[in-house]
């Protein structure tokens, strides 16, 4: 069954959102370049369970999460403009596509902005081991930001099944 293209205006949530989201995305990247001149030849890359460091890489690794984080921007970006092509929970009917279009654009965008909180929490925590040079830190920030991602998932399969 063809699914019905249906043009989908944000709100201002939407906007409101994509603005956290694109800071978001300027902060990881400010991070980056404002402490690569205080960062140590070698940088934590990996933590245990516990907040270990059990892995040290080079100081171009810092780079990584910013580069993934363009990544994650742009493709939820373009992925948010083709909600026909998405899976559902419940069948697309002329009835429903407006509302369930809606609805999972506006998972998408939340998607972006909490993959984009999170990595700007693990850049923030990576950095602070690597100038403070601590063996490890509470990753009660990282479990924060890994619930927000959930609940807002969640929010959305409570949400789709009302529509």
């Amino acid at each position: 069954m063809d699914r019905p293209r249906i043009s989908i205006p944000p709100d201002l949530g939407d906007y409101v959102v994509e603005g956290i989201s694109l800071i978001l995305l300027l902060l990881v990247v400010y991070l980056a370049g404002q402490h690569w001149p205080q960062l140590p030849p070698r940088i934590p890359v990996h933590l245990n369970g516990a907040g270990v460091v059990d892995q040290w890489e080079s100081r171009n690794t810092i780079w990584i999460i910013p580069g993934i984080s363009l990544l994650i921007y742009g493709g939820f970006s373009v992925l948010q403009r083709y909600p026909h092509t998405y899976n559902y929970l419940k069948p697309i009917t002329r009835e429903n596509a407006y509302e369930s279009y809606r609805l999972a654009i506006k998972l998408m965008r939340f998607l972006k902005m909490a993959c984009l909180l999170l990595f700007l929490i693990i850049q923030n925590l990576i950095i602070k081991l690597a100038i403070e040079v601590k063996p490890s830190i509470s990753l009660l920030p990282v479990g924060l930001g890994l619930l927000f991602l959930l609940g807002g998932i969640g929010w959305y399969a409570w949400k789709s099944y009302r529509v």
